[in-house]
């Protein structure tokens, strides 16, 4: 028999925060951008989104092919 005040719910978190910060996955809806559709407007996310940018930027200028004839 388990303690009855054990209680297992599920959690989210964000990844591009710095620290994790851990909510409550299930019951009521909380108001938090990060729910809805305006996770757009989070600082975080919006950080998130320019690095990932950035890594995609130089990744492709890395994979480009030079012309034919060696000049590029």
């Amino acid at each position: 028999m388990s303690c009855p005040h054990l209680a297992i719910v599920t959690m989210s978190y964000c990844r591009a925060y710095p620290v994790k910060v851990l909510v409550p996955a299930e019951g009521e809806p909380f108001a938090s951008p990060c729910a809805g559709v305006g996770y757009e407007r989070c600082p975080a996310f919006e950080e998130a989104a320019r690095r990932a940018e950035r890594a995609h930027s130089s990744a492709s200028s890395l994979c480009r092919v030079p012309p034919k004839g060696g000049q590029s």
